[in-house]
Parts: C-alpha cells; sequence; structure tokens
C-alpha cells in the first residue's frame, strides 16, 4: 500500500459514523489518563525498571534455594577403597565382609579383625579396631581396642595387585565371631557380632591395557551363573546397575576380561543359583 492509498483510506474511516462511548467507558477512559499523567514518566520507568529486577533476584534466589536444599538432603557415604579382614554391620543387623567399591550407609558398624587392613572413606582401619559411619564419616568407636590410626589418601594399594602391606599379627586373618570356650564377641551396641555372609574372593590384573578378572567359586552351592559388572561404588548387597562385563556360565574358567577397563573403578561379581537366587557377591578394584 503505497502513501496514496493510506491517505485515502484514512479518510475514508474519518467520514465513517462512530457511536458515542457509554459513560461508564468514558469514566474509565479519563480515569486511567488522569493516573498515568500524574506520574513523570522517568518515575514510571524507574519503578518498573526495579519490580523487574527484584522479580529475578527473588528468582534467582528461589533457584539458588532449591539447590541448597537438594544438595543438603544428599547424605555422603563412605566409600571402601580397599578391605582385607573388615566387617561391616549394617543397620538392620545384617553383616556383611567389607569389599572394595561397597558404599556404607549411615549408622553402619565398621569392625577390624586380627589383621585387618583397609581404607575406608579415606580413613585406615587396623587390626581390632570399630569404627561407626556418622554424617558421611567414619568415627572411631569408644570399644575399639587397636591403636588409632590417621586419615590417608583413598587411592592407597591395600588389597591391590602387587606386594601386600604387612601387619605385626599373624593371627589368620578371619572375620571376629563367637568362641566355642566364651562368650561371644560384641560390639559398640551390646549385640553379637554374626558371621559376615558369604562373599567371593576376586582378583584382577592388568595385561596389555586389558583387565583380567578372576574368582574362586563358592563352596556348598549349586552355581548357574556369574555375572560380572564394573562400577564406581555399590551397596554390598545386591549386583549394581554398572556396565557388564561378562557373563560366565557354571563350568567354565572363571575368567572375565574387560578390554577398557576404567581408573577408579571396581568390579562386582554376583554369583546366581536356580531360579535367580542370589548367593555370594565379590568385588576388587580395578588396578591401575
Amino acid at each position: 500500500m503505497n502513501r496514496d492509498d493510506l491517505e485515502r483510506l484514512l479518510t475514508e474511516l474519518g467520514r465513517s459514523p462512530v457511536e458515542p462511548p457509554d459513560e461508564i467507558t468514558a469514566t474509565r477512559i479519563e480515569r486511567n489518563w488522569r493516573r498515568s499523567t500524574s506520574v513523570p514518566s522517568a518515575r514510571r520507568r524507574s519503578r518498573s525498571v526495579a519490580a523487574g529486577g527484584a522479580a529475578v533476584l527473588l528468582a534467582a534466589a528461589a533457584s539458588v534455594s532449591v539447590v541448597v536444599v537438594s544438595r543438603s538432603t544428599e547424605r555422603v557415604q563412605p566409600v571402601v577403597a580397599a578391605a582385607r579382614d573388615i566387617t561391616v554391620e549394617l543397620p538392620d543387623g545384617e553383616s556383611l565382609s567389607a569389599q572394595g567399591g561397597e558404599a556404607l550407609p549411615e549408622g553402619a558398624i565398621v569392625l577390624g579383625g586380627p589383621g585387618a587392613s583397609g581404607v575406608i572413606g579415606g580413613v585406615f582401619v587396623g587390626p581390632r579396631s570399630e569404627y561407626v559411619v556418622r554424617d558421611g564419616r567414619l568415627e572411631r568407636s569408644g570399644s575399639s581396642s587397636g591403636p588409632d590410626t590417621s586419615a590417608v589418601s583413598p587411592d592407597s594399594t591395600i588389597n591391590q595387585p602387587g606386594p601386600q602391606p604387612t601387619t605385626p599379627s599373624t593371627t589368620p586373618t578371619t572375620p571376629a565371631r563367637s568362641t566355642p570356650n566364651g562368650p561371644p564377641a560384641t560390639n559398640s551396641t551390646g549385640r553379637p557380632r554374626p558371621t559376615p555372609q558369604r562373599r567371593l574372593t576376586v582378583n584382577a590384573a592388568l595385561q596389555s591395557g586389558a583387565t583380567t578378572i578372576s574368582w574362586a567359586a563358592p563352596t556348598g552351592s549349586s552355581v548357574v551363573r556369574y555375572v560380572v559388572v564394573r562400577t564406581k561404588k555399590w551397596n554390598g548387597r545386591t549386583l549394581p546397575a554398572g556396565r557388564r562385563i561378562a557373563v560366565i556360565r557354571a563350568g567354565r574358567p572363571l575368567v572375565a576380561v574387560d578390554p577398557k577397563p576404567v581408573r577408579g573403578t571396581f568390579y562386582v561379581i554376583a554369583a546366581y543359583g536356580p531360579r535367580n537366587r542370589l548367593l555370594a557377591l565379590g568385588s576388587v578394584a580395578a588396578p591401575a
């Protein structure tokens, strides 16, 4: 549309009859006009900018508060970096031998046997020591009889391939349990220390850039298959939902190979019996 057409259209619209507004509409228009003219334009702009800034700040504060609340509700769990002759008693009373990669829940009790040697949550666990998981950390229990230990790096080589650290004790490395000639051993809660759940003995070695995982079959059980999974941590009681490395049927060599190992991970092996019944679990840290 050119300029002449536009002028012609406006002229025709101006000649068209227009009904006068009703009294209520005219009153509203006049009131709104007086309000708009009574406030300087600069002041109105500053108010709108301030209101917009306040809204942005409130939205940012709300988002930050949501992040803070969500982070505060996440409970940190100490992870077993390496363990030997260490028993973990869960809050529900279940007793397990500590395994690499296992994340310990709040209230779990860590018991070091006569030949204990391990690193859990950056804390070295020695012989005849006892800890309790509180606020995501290992706190030494008052019933510990062993020497106090200091925090160490989680990259400890305990329970890794290669030479193992020596301990002053020559007692066989068996978990604490009841003795036939005396009262049953108890922990800080006064409950007898139950026998740990059956665990698999697992080893891992690095060869030509690949990791070879091997383990020993549990005695006295009818294993149908073994499932090998790579993970960063697990709960110590069930097979984690990590990367499945292999499924080995019973009767075949108990060896699995990870062609692309990942540093800082763990291999968890689950032994299943008939009807998909979990018979035993074990784990080992991936060798560096």
